[in-house]
């Protein structure tokens, strides 16, 4: 599956800002020269970043994996110090709550060996590398020695995404949530029977007293339990056999003009995104959602990021919503 870097976690994270906010102070204390967007990297990486962000403006990077460079003495040529720099930058546009894709200079071979080569690495959700394993990294990657090649292919494969897309990336989370109604409902009736389960004694006698006097319950831990079962009992029947539709909803702005992409989904109860989510995406301008969705999403507005409310959504960001149905 394809790694995507949640954009609102990545700036959420407090380690991450800490450790990249003392690279960029050590780079610079030690005179390092390689920087995109302030972030100390690799030369090549440098090249290979600027010369994307000249056919892409609009994107933006994040920084992701590291190593380990040896700074040299400007006085005497000895290296000194040992600083981190960033040789993997993840391809972010305003917008979208992924990285677009991931651009690279460093090692990008399965093995590593004795001498090391790097290449600019592409990662991209779009990119399915039949040489390896869909288990490993290089799956999604193209890479080559030629920086021209390499920024050709990220103009090829790293794109923004559609609402179908962003519906998948979000929909485990969605369906998680939806799942747990259903095992509370489990857990509270398995809970309320849990009296019966090891008392045996309490079982015999009272299956003996209703054989004797015929469906009147004997001992208080039977009459506890058949008080209130009935409601327990439909609950989770209901609970099981309820269908549960979804809309993910992406907002959007066309100029000044607001405007939604919707997805609908016709079964959350099944295990995975699978062919039979075919229902095709529709877009129109937020004055024309059907009021429910107003409402829900304005419910939904005020929690926090991937917090759910039970029938009725879970809130992914400010954009991007699961409304449920069903």
């Amino acid at each position: 599956m394809t790694r995507l870097v949640n954009i609102a976690q990545y700036h959420a994270d407090q380690r991450v800002r800490e450790q990249k906010e003392q690279m960029i102070a050590k780079a610079k204390e030690v005179g390092w020269t390689n920087f995109v967007q302030d972030l100390p990297v690799n030369y090549d990486l440098m090249e290979f970043a600027t010369a994307v962000k000249d056919v892409m403006p609009n994107i933006t990077f994040l920084p992701l994996e590291q190593e380990y460079v040896q700074v040299d003495n400007k006085d005497n040529g000895v290296a000194t110090h040992r600083i981190r720099i960033y040789n993997e930058l993840a391809i972010v546009m305003d917008g979208y709550p992924f990285d677009l894709g991931r651009i690279n200079f460093k090692d990008n071979s399965v093995r590593s060996t004795d001498s090391p080569t790097s290449t600019f690495g592409v990662y991209s959700r779009k990119i399915s590398n039949a040489k390896y394993g869909t288990h490993r990294t290089q799956h999604n990657m193209i890479m080559s020695n030629d920086i021209k090649k390499a920024v050709k292919n990220v103009c090829k494969y790293v794109m923004p995404y559609s609402t179908r897309e962003l519906a998948q990336a979000f929909y485990d989370g969605m369906q998680n949530n939806v799942g747990k109604i259903l095992e509370k409902t489990q857990r509270d009736l398995r809970n309320h029977c849990q009296p019966l389960g090891y008392n045996y004694d309490e079982v015999a006698s009272e299956i003996i007293a209703l054989k004797a006097k015929g469906m009147t319950f004997n001992t208080p831990q039977f009459k506890a339990v058949a008080e209130g079962i009935e409601g327990l009992y439909e609950a989770y029947k209901q609970e099981s056999n309820r269908k549960i539709s979804a809309t993910f909803v992406r907002i959007y702005k066309v100029g000044d003009q607001p405007y939604v992409s919707l997805q609908e989904i016709d079964d959350f109860k099944k295990h995975v995104w699978n062919a039979s989510i075919d229902m095709p995406t529709t877009d129109k301008p937020v004055s024309e959602l059907p009021e429910d969705a107003v409402g829900s999403i304005s419910v939904l507005s005020i929690l926090e990021n991937n917090q759910y409310v039970d029938n009725v959504g879970m809130k992914l960001d400010s954009n991007h919503f699961w409304i449920q149905r069903g």
